[in-house]
């Protein structure tokens, strides 16, 4: 009974260190109706909604996650990605959650004004990126 007692108590201290982190970066992000990370589709008139997205760190780990109503299923969790900082920009490119949900890499400005989405185009090993036309208000929180 001890050691049940211990496996319970280091799973809720685990969770609680993970819910707990303080992201590292954290934009605003509108979720376009028909948009990529959207479930809101146009015929609902619903327009923009708002999402958080958020960047974590642990050591040298990155995940990113979206929070809000009507995010899309592929980022309804936390996502283990990659991290490109420059002076300018910071990139992030989230792995998908599933095969079937798009390969996306969310550009933000340093300095917090903007950013743009790309989606992956072309075969699967292309590295080739095409920006998405809408505006997902990627500006800092």
């Amino acid at each position: 009974m001890k050691n049940l007692k211990c496996a319970v108590v280091s799973v809720f201290v685990l969770c609680a260190s993970v819910a707990t982190a303080a992201p590292v970066g954290e934009w605003n992000f509108n979720l376009v109706p028909n948009g990529v990370a959207s479930n809101v589709y146009a015929n609902t008139n619903a327009g923009y909604r708002k999402a958080r997205a958020q960047l974590f760190q642990d050591g040298s780990e990155y995940t990113f996650r979206l929070q809000g109503t009507g995010v899309d299923d592929c980022f309804l969790r936390e996502l283990k990605s990659s991290v490109v900082k420059t002076e300018a920009v910071t990139t992030i490119t989230p792995e998908p959650a599933m095969g079937a949900c798009p390969r996306v890499r969310i550009v933000v400005k340093n300095d917090g004004t903007g950013g743009q989405l790309l989606v992956k185009i072309g075969k699967r090993n292309s590295d080739e990126w095409a920006e998405d036309e809408n505006d997902y208000g990627l500006t800092k929180r």
